[in-house]
């Protein structure tokens, strides 16, 4: 299946500040037992095989062991309930990795898929602040980290090209409940980031 994908993604774990996961391409231990959180994206632009993405809203949502490059992840794929069959079956394959792209390297890492569901997804980003809603399953606000006399937001650079473009902000979450795939955690106040993308596979 030959697709692209562009657009903008907010990505969160519970570690207690920058996932030593995410800065260390995963080969840093993260703060807990289990690495619980999600990858929201907001599909601006994408197609696959003909059948048009755009304007689609996804979610992978992972549990992992705290060194993350070990595999033995537990992952689902949540998917908006406007798509249609034809979309979602696409996207999901693209979100979990099973059609390349960067997500694969995610997928080889994954020791049991939980599935695919659908539910009623809303992304925003106005200015600074961004929000994930995601049916009864998540309900998330991220602020980028501004600091006084600065202009832009912290960002980092160099860390994991394959997935996103540089820089990406650091947004942490002010809230963030996530009820899904069997997880029920409070990450308020947790790692939180959001970034473009733009891929292909």
């Amino acid at each position: 299946m030959a697709w692209t994908l562009s657009g903008r993604d907010i990505e969160h774990c519970n570690c207690d500040s920058i996932c030593p996961c995410f800065t260390s391409g995963l080969t840093r231990a993260g703060d807990y037992e289990r690495c619980q959180g999600f990858i929201a994206f907001h599909v601006e632009k994408g197609e696959a095989d003909g059948v048009d993405l755009s304007g689609r809203r996804a979610v992978f949502v992972q549990d992992s062991p705290p060194m993350m490059a070990e595999g033995g992840w537990k992952v689902g794929v949540i998917v908006d309930d406007e798509a249609s069959e034809e979309q979602a079956e696409r996207l999901a394959a693209i979100i979990a990795g099973h059609v390349g792209g960067p997500m694969e390297a995610f997928a080889a890492l994954t020791g049991e898929f939980l599935g695919v569901e659908r539910a009623p997804i809303e992304i925003t980003s106005e200015g600074h602040t961004h929000t994930v809603r995601v049916g009864d399953m998540i309900d998330a606000e991220f602020e980028d980290e501004v600091h006084e006399g600065v202009s832009e937001p912290v960002g980092l650079i160099n860390t994991l090209a394959a997935f996103w473009l540089s820089p990406v902000t650091i947004s942490p979450p002010t809230k963030s409940i996530i009820k899904a795939f069997g997880m029920e955690i409070d990450n308020s106040n947790r790692h939180g980031t959001n970034a473009r993308f733009d891929w292909s596979g």
